[in-house]
């Protein structure tokens, strides 16, 4: 197990490494050959024509066809601010055809710092009237959209394409936005075109980053890659796609719940080596915080976030059924690590199952070479609390194999802290359960430490043992 455990830190180091070297290649090729032929488009009005100068879609349309090279669109609305925002009604879905950088928080009165902590509030909404998409980066590498709210589309807020690559999407609002700064919403599945299949992001490319964003209102908030069913994408098609510090399933506070219908984060077939983290709070959506669930699902890890809990890690805004989900195949993935492990807590069914059947045809249930470690699954970010409303800690079903749950505290949760049923080939060592490294008492209230039901032949060594309601180990 030590030679298993050894092999698969060093890999995702490796990953670590060649994802940092990506984005140093793609930022300075930015650096050194955009600004050469640079422009800037001032929007100063809220038309959502392209044939009114000076409006948004017209903009686009000047650095799409008329202006070769990095271009950037700057906003002077009248009268415009993230307290009183202004709405752009589009005509027409906006596409990012070469590299461009749409930056509202260049409007005068947005508010970059907000009160009290959170997200900062847009001063720029796009309303998208029913069509597909608002924003879609379909060609063109290394472009950027910022600081709008983005409501009333059918299928993505923003949809990135697979011939644009390496995008930032930052500081915007997607499937919500305010009525004011009091933290009244209108969400996009209320609208008359909500319906189930919207999502804040649909990501069909690598290399391209989400950051500080509040991703609530949806059905899934954040989408990446193809469909679990495609015949398409038996290996990774998607790479070093990243996430941080953005709000999802939350409002702009990150201390209440909004809620997606479904899924914050799900990743489809093809999507790999995903950074999910550090900084995401990922709570409140109806469903999972994170599901991987195709056998593409290679190389992703998820470390230092919030799930299931709000954005102190002290209070709860549960996910409705598990915090993180792996199954159906995906494999050679961590959830914590050496970069720092997550909070997963508060969530109905379990902070992380591992090898769960998804209703799906063809699927198989189990997932292998998963990697867990580091983690707080049941308690608070001081791992002294107690936060409760969680089942079990971690689950391992379906015949999974070669699954680490290492180094984590495994302790308030209302059932087991960690159990594995039908599974064999599994460790779970070096953990504290029923209490925290720091001395903490946090019983597993009505189960046992680790439970095993026909799952012979795995490895429990080293763990600390407290409180549980039913002992330490159990078995049947």
């Amino acid at each position: 197990m030590m030679n298993l455990r050894n092999t698969l830190k060093l890999k995702l180091k490796m990953l670590s490494r060649t994802r940092r070297c990506g984005y140093l290649v793609l930022l300075s090729t930015a650096l050194l050959s955009g600004y050469v032929s640079a422009a800037t488009f001032v929007v100063n009005n809220t038309s959502g024509s392209r044939s009114i100068p000076n409006s948004l879609p017209w903009a686009v349309q000047q650095a799409n066809y008329f202006s070769p090279g990095l271009d950037f669109i700057a906003f002077n609305i009248l009268g415009a601010s993230s307290a009183s925002p202004v709405t752009i009604s589009l005509d027409d879905t906006l596409y990012i055809n070469e590299q461009l950088v749409i930056d509202a928080t260049t409007q005068p009165g947005y508010n970059s710092m907000p009160a009290g902590g959170g997200l900062s509030f847009p001063a720029v909404i796009l309303d998208a009237r029913g069509m597909e998409s608002a924003v879609y980066f379909q060609f063109g590498n290394v472009s950027t959209l910022a600081g709008v709210g983005i409501i009333n589309y059918r299928s993505n807020a923003v949809t990135i394409g697979p011939e644009s690559e390496a995008n930032w999407v930052r500081d915007n609002f997607l499937g919500v936005v305010s009525r004011n700064q009091g933290f009244s919403y209108d969400l996009n599945y209320q609208s008359p075109y909500g319906h189930a299949g919207t999502r804040g992001v649909g990501i069909a490319s690598s290399q391209n980053v989400l950051l500080r964003n509040l991703i609530s209102g949806n059905d899934n908030a954040v989408t990446i890659g193809d469909d679990i069913n495609t015949t398409q994408s038996a290996g990774i098609r998607y790479r070093t796609n990243s996430l941080q510090s953005n709000y999802i399933g939350t409002d702009a506070s990150g201390l209440a719940g909004l809620g997606n219908t479904s899924d914050g984060v799900f990743l489809g077939a093809g999507a790999g080596e995903t950074w999910i983290g550090p900084g995401n709070v990922i709570s409140g959506n109806d469903s999972a915080g994170i599901e991987l669930l195709h056998p593409s699902n290679i190389g992703n890890v998820i470390f230092a976030n919030h799930i299931g809990v709000d954005r102190e890690g002290t209070a709860v805004i549960g996910n409705g059924e598990v915090g993180v989900l792996a199954s159906n195949g995906a494999y050679y993935n961590a959830i914590g690590g050496s970069w720092g492990g997550n909070i997963i807590s508060g969530n109905r069914l379990g902070g992380v199952v591992i090898g769960l059947t998804a209703p799906s045809p063809g699927t198989t249930g189990s997932a292998n070479l998963i990697y867990v470690q580091n983690n707080i699954i049941g308690a608070d970010k001081t791992a002294s609390n107690m936060l409760g409303l969680q089942d079990v800690g971690v689950s391992v079903e379906g015949n999974s194999t070669n699954v680490v749950i290492e180094d984590n505290v495994l302790g308030g949760n209302n059932t087991h802290g960690a159990q594995c049923y039908n599974s064999q080939g599994n460790s779970i060592s070096f953990n504290w359960i029923g209490l925290s490294y720091t001395g903490a008492v946090l019983p597993n209230q009505n189960g046992f430490g680790i439970f095993f039901s026909n799952s012979p032949n795995n490895w429990t060594v080293d763990n600390e043992f407290g409180v549980n309601g039913l002992g330490a180990i159990g078995t049947q």
